[in-house]
């Protein structure tokens, strides 16, 4: 007796779901995506499937791999015999689609039981009859029954003349495959109402065709109707008569005789050149000062001295502008202000107003005034008028030069409130001061090996917050001498890789991170420690990282302040 073992059809699977500051996310639904990639950590997607578990008061959560939503592949296809298999998780905290990659790791030694039930020791599969299972190798033995049901074929061939031979163990057969319709090379033909398929069937269309193939043609007349025929089908009769000169039904056509336009079928005709300008096409000819439309249009006679219907010239003659045919003249310069061009002019040194052609003038004196400006009282009067004294305000000056004329604001103190001006040495001073005394930033740092050996190499920054503006890409400078404090927290998904601050100052100088597995997970490494350090003025600390394998990686914050 045997007993065969069956692989379970899927993976158990636990994880703990992290914010982006890596705390638990609780209690919540969400949507998880796994994928198994072949032979590298960002190598091509064999399988991929969804879950919505839902993380208890730590953030763990469970799954079975093989039982979620598929979404690329079919997990009873995996060829986990086949290259190496590497476990990639993405989540989404709001249950949605967004996923985020939280880590991937290789695949080692358990799913492979999936293997062991295909595995090639013959355990599952039983010899039939001239088959023969030996270390995983199937082999066919023969039977020697020459039956032709249970034989393998060990030839077949298609002759010239297109006979196919299969030969076995029962013998050799042919079939002649002349007598097989060629059912990819056809010829139809139609013969009266019968379709001839060639070298196959006939199909009579004559049931088919009654009513489609029709022929229209119009009745004889009866009585003032008409009929219209369909071959195969019905008739229409038409209540229309032709040639009944009824003008609302007819079709019309227009003849030209002489001066006389006539309508077919009692349509009417039109006489013209019946002298009546309403229906004529009028020619319009000009004699001598006459112009007259033929065909009883009408004449006009011109130069009657008729100012409304001449063509008029404009002519000047002397100070004499005259319109020709009656229009009339003018005369100017006849001193007459209503009809002369004029110019006004003023004599600047006498104050004198004066008109062209106009003897009349206006002095200008007694209105003329002056306006002049006392510094010393700060007085400004109009001769003949009213004085003011003027009182210049802080904001007047500001409101005519913002710059107040690029003069200078002297010797003022420390500022009493927020809208009090002050010098540049004191806001110096009092910067300066502030950063002796008091500093903070915060950033975010994230590493991930997409291949490559790095040893201590720098950790890109991200500023979160920073006053002052000394943090740069990769790394914090002092702006002052003093004592300082860093943290660094983070977490690792994959591999744990160190990370050391490097201290420049004078020499250089590095200090580890201290590292722990996280709980209940321990394929996730936490990062967490505090140092204090003596710096200079210009003094730089930089957060460094050892990493060898592709997909190592590392995120967290690092913070700092002046004590």
């Amino acid at each position: 007796m045997q007993a065969y073992a069956q692989a379970p059809k899927g993976i158990n699977y636990q994880g703990v779901a992290r914010d982006n500051e890596g705390k638990p996310i609780v209690t919540k639904n969400i949507s998880v995506r796994i994928s198994i990639l072949k032979n590298a950590a960002n190598g091509e997607t064999e399988y991929s499937e969804t879950h919505k578990p839902q993380t208890n008061q730590f953030g763990l959560f469970s799954l079975i791999i093989g039982q979620g939503t598929a979404g690329t592949g079919s997990f009873a296809f995996v060829s986990w015999a086949v290259g190496n298999k590497w476990l990639q998780i993405e989540i989404d905290p709001d249950g949605g689609s967004s996923f985020q990659l939280a880590g991937s790791q290789q695949l080692m030694s358990v799913p492979y039981a999936f293997y062991s039930e295909y595995s090639g020791n013959g355990a599952n599969f039983t010899a039939g009859q001239g088959i023969a299972i030996h270390d995983g190798v199937i082999s066919n033995t023969g039977d020697t029954d020459n039956s032709p049901t249970n034989e393998l074929i060990t030839e077949a061939s298609l002759t010239a003349d297109k006979k196919l031979r299969i030969t076995d163990a029962g013998g050799t057969k042919e079939v002649d495959l002349n007598t097989i319709a060629n059912t990819d090379n056809q010829s139809l033909s139609l013969t009266g109402s019968t379709l001839t398929i060639s070298g196959g069937n006939t199909v009579d269309l004559s049931s088919a065709l009654a009513g489609n193939a029709q022929n229209l043609s119009l009745g004889t007349s009866a009585g003032t109707n008409r009929t219209i025929n369909i071959t195969n089908g019905t008739s229409v009769t038409l209540d229309v008569a032709d040639n009944d000169n009824n003008s609302t039904n007819e079709i019309q056509a227009l003849t030209k005789t002489g001066s006389t336009i006539t309508l077919s079928n009692g349509g009417g005709s039109v006489t013209l050149n019946d002298d009546n300008a309403t229906n004529e096409i009028q020619a319009l000819t000009k004699s001598g000062s006459t112009l007259t439309l033929s065909n009883g249009g009408g004449s006009v006679t011109l130069n009657d001295d008729n100012a409304t219907n001449e063509i008029q010239t404009l002519t000047k003659v002397g100070a004499t502008i005259s319109l020709s045919n009656g229009g009339g003249a003018i005369t100017l310069n006849d001193d007459n202000a209503t009809n002369e061009i004029q110019d006004l002019t003023i004599n600047t040194s006498t104050n004198i107003l004066s008109l062209t052609n106009d003897a009349t003038t206006v002095d200008l004196t007694p209105y003329k005034q002056n306006l002049t400006y006392t510094p010393g009282t700060n007085n400004l009067a109009i001769s003949g008028g009213n004085n003011v004294t003027i009182s210049t305000t802080l904001a007047q000056v500001l409101n005519t030069s913002p710059s107040a004329s690029n003069i200078r604001i002297q010797n003022v103190g420390a500022p009493t409130t927020n809208t009090d001006a002050t010098t540049k040495g004191y806001v110096d001073t009092s910067i300066a001061t502030a950063i002796a005394t008091n500093y903070a930033f915060r950033t975010t740092y994230s590493f991930i090996n997409t291949g490559g050996s790095f040893t201590d190499s720098s950790i890109g920054l991200t500023e979160d917050f920073d006053d002052f503006n000394v943090v740069g890409a990769n790394r914090f400078t002092a702006p002052s001498a003093g004592v300082y404090s860093f943290n660094v927290t983070g977490n690792s998904t994959l591999g744990g890789i160190p990370i050391r601050l490097k201290v420049t100052s004078g020499t250089i100088t590095f200090f580890d991170i201290k590292r722990q597995q996280s709980y209940p997970l321990a394929s996730t490494i936490n990062y967490h420690d505090s140092i204090i350090f003596k710096l200079n003025a210009g003094d730089t600390v930089e957060l460094v990282v050892t990493s060898t394998s592709l997909g190592e990686r590392v995120e967290g914050f690092l913070f700092g302040h002046k004590l």
